[in-house]
């Protein structure tokens, strides 16, 4: 047996071995002048090397993988490393184009996208994809870029995904994209910085910000199931352009969901915002953070903080300041709703042509501050059940833009009747690295608590992080023995990182 496990082992050894020892890195621009001839050159599994600096003209835009599984990837990082397509709507460019079956072994990771204007090479015409199209179910993994300042006349202003294209998108920026419709207000612009259209994208760690659309400032999804954790959408705008009479108003000003059942995981939507055009005859603006139409939404761990559906007038209302719901059989789990504006903080609209409303179930929510209602409407019934609660959530600076809790917040683990971290963000005012049980200082008792929660099953230490004292990225017996060599042995001061 031990004869079969060994030969096994080797065999693995040398598969793995021999893979590693053919793939072929490729050096743009020193031994291929564009990003294009680098992938021209490359088979799968190889790795095609960008170095910093500024790629513009063809060959450095339009980029197609042609359905190779690479990695491509910059030297130095998007800070360093700029595509910049220079796409106007008489000579539209975008970045990439993924239209060729990719999944996640096709990689572009470290490119700052800028420029993008989305060919009409969509679905009847339409103007997609700024700066990424992924068509056709082409999946590629985009890490770490930058997408910013590209646009779309209808779809995607930095990212469209059509036709079962579900891309892996980490720690990427998307910031002043568009998608508006300048010259037909009967077909809106969808989704500023993702447009998804029969796809379910992954976003993780994702920054989202400044980007508007008519429908879906930050994000448009219809018949998209897409998975959002740890993402944060902040100041996009949904507004349909002054001067039309549109069929749509300025809708979802963080994302707008039809027929979509996203399940978005620790997000933070603060400072988004709808409004309707001015004109008299448009419709009223709806949901400041969320506006979802039929469909089934999970929210869990999620921050709404100060977001706005914007009223011009009596008639032209902004209805749900942070959700408006329609027909949205929507389950929302241990989120803050706080400090918006609009009619109701959770709008939900009844739907008279059916003659039916589908009310949202919320457990262990906070819905507190929020201009024009808090728990009203057809959820007031929930407060006081499942959890539900309306107190100030106590965060660090919300005006500032830290939405971290105060330890003393009734949002924080230990401080609810669901013994749950209510809102995306935990405590995290400034701490004092050691002081575990949050008391404001560093002495014994913290050593108590600290074999308390490794030993006894006890609370974790108040602020994440302050019982790394020794900064080795794991709290253990080692950091209690550390604290008492700094109390009582002159041992040096709590490092925590």
């Amino acid at each position: 047996m031990c004869k079969i496990i060994n030969v096994i082992t080797a065999f693995i050894v040398i598969t793995v071995f021999t893979s590693v020892a053919f793939a072929v890195v490729i050096h743009v621009p020193t031994e291929q002048l564009t990003i294009q001839s680098g992938i021209n050159e490359s088979e799968n599994g190889d790795f095609v090397m960008v170095a910093p600096g500024l790629y513009t003209g063809d060959g450095n835009r339009d980029i197609d993988f042609g359905g190779k599984l690479i990695v491509l990837r910059s030297e130095g990082g998007a800070a360093v490393t700029t595509i910049d397509c220079q796409g106007i709507e008489a000579d539209p460019h975008r970045a990439f184009y993924f239209h060729s079956g990719e999944d996640t072994a096709a990689v572009i990771d470290g490119f700052t996208m800028t420029g993008g204007y989305g060919h009409f090479d969509g679905p009847d015409g339409w103007s997609t994809g700024g700066a990424i199209l992924c068509d056709s179910s082409s999946s590629p993994e985009i890490l770490d870029c930058i997408m910013e300042g590209n646009s779309a006349f209808n779809a995607g202003g930095g990212l469209c995904c059509l036709d079962s294209s579900s891309p892996v998108i980490v720690n990427c920026t998307f910031e002043n994209n568009y998608a508006t419709n300048a010259h037909d207000a009967a077909i809106p612009g969808y989704g500023g910085a993702i447009r998804c259209h029969q796809s379910s994208p992954v976003l993780r760690n994702c920054f989202i910000t400044g980007n508007r659309a008519d429908v879906g400032g930050g994000m448009s999804c219809n018949g998209s199931d897409p998975a959002l954790e740890n993402c944060t959408f902040v100041d996009n705008t949904a507004l349909v352009l002054v001067g039309f009479e549109p069929i749509s108003p300025g809708v979802g000003g963080g994302i707008h969901l039809y027929y979509s059942s996203p399940q978005l995981v620790s997000c933070v939507f603060s400072g988004n915002r709808c409004k309707n055009s001015g004109v008299m005859s448009a419709a009223d603006a709806m949901g400041g953070a969320i506006a979802c139409f039929w469909g089934a939404p999970v929210l869990d761990n999620i921050t709404f903080y100060g977001n706005v559906a914007e009223s011009y007038s009596s008639i032209n209302a902004g209805l749900g300041g942070a959700l408006y719901c329609f027909d949205a059989d929507m389950l929302i789990k241990k989120s803050i709703v706080a400090f918006n504006t609009g009619a109701q903080a959770v709008h939900v609209a009844y739907d008279y042509c059916n003659d039916t409303v589908v009310i949202p179930t919320l457990t262990c929510c906070d819905i507190y501050g929020n201009d024009s209602g808090d728990w009203s409407g057809y959820i007031a019934d929930q407060v006081g059940q499942f959890g539900n609660f309306a107190a100030d959530p106590l965060f660090c600076d919300g005006w500032g833009g830290n939405l971290y809790i105060n330890a003393g917040s009734p949002c924080a683990e230990h401080n609810n009747i669901c013994g749950k971290l209510i809102g995306a963000l935990p405590p995290g005012c400034g701490f004092i690295c050691g002081d575990v049980d949050g008391g404001g200082w560093v002495n014994i008792l913290d050593v108590g608590y600290l074999i308390n929660f490794l030993y006894k099953n006890g609370p974790p230490p108040v602020y994440p992080g302050s019982g790394d004292v020794d900064g080795s990225g794991e709290v253990n017996l080692l950091d209690a023995s550390y604290i008492i060599n700094y109390l009582y042995k002159n041992g040096p001061e709590p490092v925590c990182r």
